[in-house]
């Protein structure tokens, strides 16, 4: 029996599409390095932020002393000890939000291959600073008539054939290509170079292939032809390998007003500190009383007229009768 984490959302955003990861062993790294077994590529999330380990059937997670601590349904952990997790469970990695099913049957462990593909996914999907909205995964064309084409390789499950023939999604005029030449096939765990059994054969750098997992930079020869795959995502993820952690903004908000003394923390009022009565400003008190005598003249005032109205009204009545 292993667990199911399913990838809810990051900053915020819900995933687009189910990004979740299925383990069958004793230990999970979850963190931003590129050994993590959960991998996830945001500064927030520290290089090795969390582990969960299973103990006698049961899984726990400790958070590793990360920047931004690990949170279990809201509830921010103490760092190195043991929190123990239920079936359904949410957890807090810096900006991301996972839950967790125990118990389950799983049909398929993760692959380092697919690791890295989800990855790259959330890079996608996930509008984060650095990332979001990036370009899916292409082939360029490096020399030749064509220099500087591009076809780009649309999400899992998607194919395109590369060769001379007119049905191919990247023609080239190149005499030495054969018809179909190469494919590149995208699945869950990223894309696949695959040789179509052409005349004069694929390298792969300097190494004859039949089928290979591409990764951003390699570059491709078939022919005279020389291809190259970039993978914006990838791209995006190694510029995060020697970033220090950032601090989630909230937290430093709430960190700030909590201590007057951080820089840009505005201290509170004195009618707002603990134990202390309210002090009244210079003034206050003055302008208070003046305004009370001032209705005090007219209560007075009034109450005169009305008492000589009533004498006159009196003496009046006495002298009709």
């Amino acid at each position: 029996m292993g667990a199911r984490f399913l990838i809810l959302s990051a900053y915020s955003q819900e995933a687009g599409r189910e990004i979740s990861y299925q383990f069958d062993q004793q230990r999970i790294v979850i963190g931003r390095s590129a050994g993590a077994d959960i991998r996830l590529p945001f500064r927030t999330v520290s290089e090795v932020h969390a582990t969960i380990r299973l103990e006698g059937g049961d899984y726990f997670v400790i958070d590793n002393n990360s920047t931004n601590g690990t949170r279990v349904n809201g509830e921010r952990l103490i760092p190195d000890r043991p929190k123990a997790l239920r079936n359904g469970d949410e957890i807090e990695v810096g900006v991301c939000l996972m839950s967790i099913s125990t118990r389950i049957v799983v049909s398929e462990p993760i692959t380092a291959e697919r690791t890295a593909e989800l990855a790259r996914r959330l890079v996608r999907e996930i509008n984060a600073p650095g990332g979001g909205n990036l370009e899916q995964p292409e082939l360029l064309v490096l020399n030749g008539q064509q220099t500087g084409q591009r076809i780009k390789i649309a999400p899992a499950p998607s194919r395109i054939v590369v060769g001379r023939g007119e049905s191919c999604q990247l023609k080239l005029a190149d005499a030495d290509v054969s018809r179909e030449h190469l494919e590149l096939v995208r699945d869950i765990d990223g894309v696949l170079a695959r040789n179509l059994d052409s005349k004069n054969g694929v390298m792969l750098g300097e190494q004859w292939i039949q089928e290979k997992r591409l990764k951003n930079g390699n570059e491709l020869i078939i022919g005279a032809t020389r291809l190259r795959f970039v993978d914006p995502a990838e791209e995006s993820i190694r510029a995060l390998a020697n970033q220090p952690d950032e601090p989630i903004e909230i937290e430093n908000a709430v960190n700030a007003s909590a201590n007057p003394k951080k820089k840009g923390a505005r201290a509170p009022a004195d009618d707002q500190v603990e134990g202390k009565a309210p002090e009244e400003k210079p003034g206050r008190k003055r302008a208070g009383i003046n305004l009370s005598i001032g209705v005090d003249l007219i209560i007075y005032s009034l109450a005169l007229v009305i008492l000589f109205l009533s004498i006159a009204g009196l003496v009046f009545l006495l002298r009709m009768g």
